[in-house]
């Protein structure tokens, strides 16, 4: 195992870019082996509004995923053929191992125009979170560092009260405000009286907003709620808002909350007092992969599941694409970058010690012991036949079938015992 992330560490000198502005992969030399590092994927659980950019995480296509790193990106409310989008900086202290810390998103949108919160996996992906400390526009800063301060629970769940310093984030069935210390390096929760599971989380002066499920109709009918900013006193309870219906993006402007479906975003006025009856939602776009929304003067900026940057504008529901994913006519200049691993002028060289490994197509190079797929483990295991001794395990590390069997060949066992092979299985008996 240590030896495993040793190499994982070493070869990290990841994506080496060895020269060449590109638009496209055919464009660099050496195919497959390297390619055209200008596009990215949106990896961003929020995204947050700040001047006139959509600021989001993100990692460039190409990139190996489970190494490459996370950037903070933007784009511009307006769509400009200068300006595709604008790399912020580059999240550090990033640690690639099979406890993987991946920064997954932004919280908070500002504060004192310098800090934003981020949503760091850790832990097989549980969300974690904390300040990271940096301007917006953040070039040529040298310095970002990043406080954990609590165990989040998805992002939907949480709202950060900019200007008020506080963070609401309904966790075990309750809804609990923080308030974050002037030195960002803790949370001070305050006491509440409300116990409810969230889907969405919203503030609007205040009164907090959010839903949850009604357990008495099979946990399938959504209820909208309203409550206060001091967390006391019983919310109101409004109406349902829908069946079999999955919260995704959750924001709202003074006169509506809006929120996204599965398959759709809406909007519904904000009901003033208790009205149990059924709430009349519009439908604002059919867009079946929206993740999350803000919603700033008269627009709903959102991100989509497929990497895109949208906006909406309320007025006629019309849509502009401010970042595409998949831009072949005018794409953003790049540089000619090698796949994971490959070495040298032409991105030719896999050095020893690895393996090429191929996956959709695009190889990378690999320590021995990496896998995606079993047969790749049993490449090195050529005593055996192909036989599945070996395993593509979890974190696409090889292992034995048989524990106490040990990796590369599978053939040895612990000290003071040898092999025997009884019914054509491997055994470790004492010697």
């Amino acid at each position: 195992m240590i030896k495993y992330i040793l190499l994982v560490f070493i070869i990290s000198i990841i994506s080496k870019s060895f020269g060449g502005n590109c638009f496209y992969d055919w464009q660099c030399p050496s195919l497959p082996n390297s390619y055209c590092r200008n596009k990215i994927s949106v990896h961003s659980k929020d995204i947050a509004v700040h001047g006139q950019r959509v600021y989001f995480t993100g990692r460039y296509t190409g990139d190996s995923d489970d190494t490459a790193p996370a950037y903070l990106f933007s784009v511009p409310f307006q769509p400009n053929q200068n300006d595709k989008y604008r790399e912020e900086f580059k999240f550090e202290e990033e640690i690639f191992t099979i406890l993987s810390e991946r920064f997954g998103g932004i919280m908070g949108y500002e504060f004192n125009d310098k800090f934003f919160v981020g949503i760091k996996n850790r832990f097989k992906n549980i969300p974690y979170l904390g300040f990271y400390s940096a301007p917006f526009n953040g070039n040529g800063v040298d310095v970002h560092s990043y406080t954990p301060l609590m165990e989040a629970g998805t992002y939907q769940k949480m709202y950060f009260d900019v200007p008020n310093n506080k963070i609401y984030h309904c966790k075990l069935d309750q809804l609990v405000g923080y308030t974050i210390s002037e030195t960002l390096q803790l949370l001070l929760s305050f006491q509440t009286n409300y116990y409810v599971y969230c889907e969405g989380l919203w503030k609007n002066g205040d009164n907090l907003y959010w839903t949850s499920r009604d357990k008495n109709a099979g946990n399938f009918s959504i209820n909208f709620h309203i409550g206060n900013i001091h967390l006391t006193g019983k919310p109101n309870m409004p109406s349902i808002i829908g069946e079999n219906e999955e919260i995704y993006a959750f924001t709202g402007s003074n006169t509506d909350i809006i929120y996204s479906t599965k398959t759709s975003l809406y909007k519904m006025a904000i009901p003033n007092g208790i009205n149990n009856g059924k709430i009349t939602r519009q439908l604002i776009v059919n867009d079946p992969s929206i993740e999350s929304a803000v919603y700033k003067d008269g627009f709903v900026y959102y991100s989509t599941s497929n990497s895109y940057i949208k906006k909406v504008n309320l007025q006629n529901n019309q849509v502009t694409v401010l970042y595409e994913p998949n831009d072949y006519v005018s794409p953003k200049q790049g540089n000619c970058t090698c796949r994971y691993g490959f070495t040298g002028n032409n991105c030719d060289t896999c050095p020893p010690g690895n393996q090429i490994i191929w996956d959709n197509g695009i190889p990378t190079c690999r320590p021995y012991g990496y896998c995606i797929q079993d047969y790749q483990c049993n490449n090195i295991v050529p005593s055996f036949n192909f036989q599945s001794y070996s395993y593509c395990y979890l974190y696409n590390q090889c292992n034995c079938k048989i524990s106490y069997l040990t990796y590369p060949n599978c053939d040895k066992c612990p000290n003071g015992q040898h092999m025997v092979w009884e019914n054509n299985i491997p055994q470790c008996k004492s010697n």
